[in-house]
């Protein structure tokens, strides 16, 4: 595998891993958007679009990890 295929996985695992960290932090109430919706009582919402985003972060994650073993 060229570097560059190395470089385009890594950057793959590290976007899933900030994404999931992301949805984590929006799901507890927590960043710029989990703080809007838990100040406006809407935390079954934050919950929701943390558990989109940790879902769509563990995706992307796997795929670089799989790119990455090639």
């Amino acid at each position: 595998m060229a570097d560059k295929d190395k470089l385009v996985a890594a950057a793959k695992i590290v976007g899933g891993v900030a994404q999931v960290i992301s949805g984590v932090a929006t799901a507890t109430g927590h960043g710029l958007i989990g703080g809007y919706l838990k100040q406006h009582h809407m935390m079954a919402q934050a919950t929701q679009l943390g558990k989109r985003s940790v879902e769509k972060g563990s995706k992307l994650f796997k795929d670089g990890l799989k790119e990455w073993n090639r």
